[in-house]
């Protein structure tokens, strides 16, 4: 693991701890794209399909509730609603069994300070869905999504599962902080939160282990929505391509070429891009680094 001081000066300070190779996870394929991290159906503006999202659910309302939060002390809280269909208890009793929302809301909590407590509440929608409700102030994940994309997996238990719930996560927060903090958009919104979701993935004291998985999840995911018959309603809206996956691939082994050696290589990070990837990293940390800067813990 490396520690970052937490200071900015154009680029974060300090050295690596040590450098380390990253295990990848048995038995998991290596597509041609890494962690496109694209939206989850819904932009900050909310104006995505899906259904009114006006009402709050009894989670999310149970988790303002019992974790009210001084201004500038907010944090992502975990909630779980019961599941309406056997598939999406059975999907619920995963998620909860392997504190999937929980271990990704403790990640983020040790980075960032919310103006006010966000839920991120697991539930039946109906659809294949996830999405940033601004209405709610909330992070919806659907556990239809889950089952939907599951296959792609070796078994419905693979940890891959959970790895991909906690990206899916971790990027609709960014539309959350764009539209909470009122952070600048310059240009494509899902462009601007894949490199916010970057930075605050591998910033600090980054759990390579933990990114890793998350990256080898979407792997998986970009690998299977090529295929139209496995395509989900969060694919079709932000479709992952070659060219996000590649990008995001390269910010993530440029925020540490030791600890992310592993990703070079023809099925993920060309050589010859990732000779760049410093570079290019250092180019959106600055950006979003600063943007983020009143905000990191």
């Amino acid at each position: 693991m490396r520690t970052r001081a937490r200071t900015w000066n154009g680029t974060w300070s300090g050295a690596p701890a040590g450098a380390r190779a990253v295990r990848r996870a048995a038995g998991a394929a290596v597509l041609a794209a890494v962690l496109g991290l694209t939206s989850a159906g819904c932009s900050s503006d909310g104006a995505q399909g899906g259904g009114s999202r006006a009402e709050p659910s009894a989670a999310v309302e149970a988790a303002r509730a019992r974790a009210p939060s001084p201004a500038g002390k907010g944090q992502l809280v975990a909630s779980y609603t019961e599941g309406l269909t056997a598939a999406d208890r059975q999907t619920e009793a995963f998620l909860r069994q392997n504190k999937a929302l929980e271990a990704i809301a403790a990640y983020v909590n040790r980075r960032i300070a919310l103006p006010y407590n966000v839920p991120v509440d697991a539930k039946s929608c109906g659809t294949t869905d996830a999405y940033w409700d601004p209405a709610t102030r909330a992070i919806t994940f659907c556990y239809e999504f889950l089952e939907r994309i599951e296959p792609a997996f070796t078994s419905s238990s693979d940890p891959g599962l959970v790895a991909l719930t906690q990206g899916v996560v971790v990027h609709e927060l960014g539309h959350g902080l764009i539209a909470i903090n009122g952070l600048p958009v310059d240009g494509d919104e899902e462009e601007a939160v894949d490199q916010l979701s970057a930075v605050l993935l591998t910033t600090g004291d980054d759990d390579k282990k933990f990114v890793s998985g998350i990256v080898e999840a979407w792997a998986v995911m970009a690998g299977q929505d090529a295929k139209s018959d496995t395509r989900t309603a969060f694919a079709e809206d932000h479709a992952v391509n070659s060219a996000q996956s590649t990008a995001w691939a390269c910010w993530v082994y440029g925020s540490d070429p030791d600890g992310y050696q592993d990703l070079v290589g023809p099925d993920v990070l060309p050589e010859k891009r990732a000779k760049g990837c410093e570079k290019e990293y250092e180019k959106v940390a600055n950006t979003w680094g600063k943007a983020l800067e009143p905000y990191l813990k």
